[in-house]
């Protein structure tokens, strides 16, 4: 069906990370696609803690995703990786890093286990650095969080409007190494923290952005940060009503407050 739809623009493609065979027919019909922006990779809930840590081999999404970062880097404008293995195979990473100029909108959920934190913690700027709007990023190891506010601080991924993390199911270290820190861009439009810790929440306080978005964090760090002016530039702070009992609540506004930030409460649909 694929080399009937040269104008296909949108790809969401599901496959077992580890078991899915590679199919040339499939693979060379999306080589062919002429015009395809966005990107979709869904690992099709592959249990991550028994397989993403597992040996490499070579498989379907292996061969097509370096197809596709091939055939189409210069165009695509959206890529998003749900349980994939970046680590399959040699110099896949390494692709994503260095090939895709055009991207503006990244989305990498359980797709970067501990195997390639070296190589993400490698200072180089990203080829999408000039055109990148938005990053999402979820269920990194905590070692990952000062090396990713450290590429932010610095511009490895541009001036970035809108950051997103979520490390509800991600594992956690007692112990982080913390790089130095200097922040080299504007600060952020949104920066969108979910169910962040208190040790991985101080190194996010370091970032710098207008609007911060909070939800499922611990509330008395969360106030500590604010009140040691931490989310530098800071003038509008989003938190989940429901999440903070009266007394917590009162002593954030009143924190907002002396910061000369508005507090607002976010609505079941953001």
């Amino acid at each position: 069906m694929l080399p009937n739809l040269p104008n296909i623009r949108y790809l969401i493609i599901g496959c077992h990370a580890w078991k899915t065979v590679a199919d040339s027919a499939i693979i060379n019909a999306i080589a062919n696609l002429q015009h395809l922006e966005c990107v979709a990779f869904d690992g099709l809930e592959c249990p991550y803690i028994d397989e993403i840590h597992s040996p490499p081999l070579p498989t379907f999404f292996d061969t097509l995703f370096n197809q596709i970062l091939s055939s189409h880097a210069g165009q695509l404008k959206s890529l998003s990786l749900d349980l994939c293995p970046l680590q399959c195979a040699p110099g896949t990473f390494e692709l994503l890093r260095e090939n895709l100029k055009n991207l503006q909108v990244l989305i990498l959920s359980a797709s970067l286990p501990m195997s390639l934190w070296q190589v993400f913690a490698q200072p180089v700027t990203w080829a999408c650095a000039d055109r990148l709007v938005t990053l999402d990023v979820a269920d990194i190891h905590g070692d990952y969080v000062p090396m990713l506010v450290e590429h932010i601080a610095s511009g490895r991924f541009g001036n970035l409007k809108r950051l997103q993390i979520n490390l509800r199911w991600s594992d956690r270290d007692q112990y982080i190494v913390t790089p130095a820190i200097e922040w080299d861009i504007r600060p952020l439009d949104v920066l969108v923290l979910d169910y962040v810790p208190r040790l991985e929440l101080e190194f996010f306080g370091r970032l710098h952005a207008k609007e911060v978005h909070v939800k499922g964090v611990p509330k008395r760090p969360m106030i500590e940060l604010l009140h040691g002016g931490c989310f530098k530039e800071m003038i509008v702070l989003r938190v989940w009503k429901w999440d903070w009992n009266p007394v917590r609540l009162k002593e954030l506004a009143s924190t907002c407050a002396n910061r000369n930030a508005e507090l607002l409460f976010q609505s079941p649909e953001m």
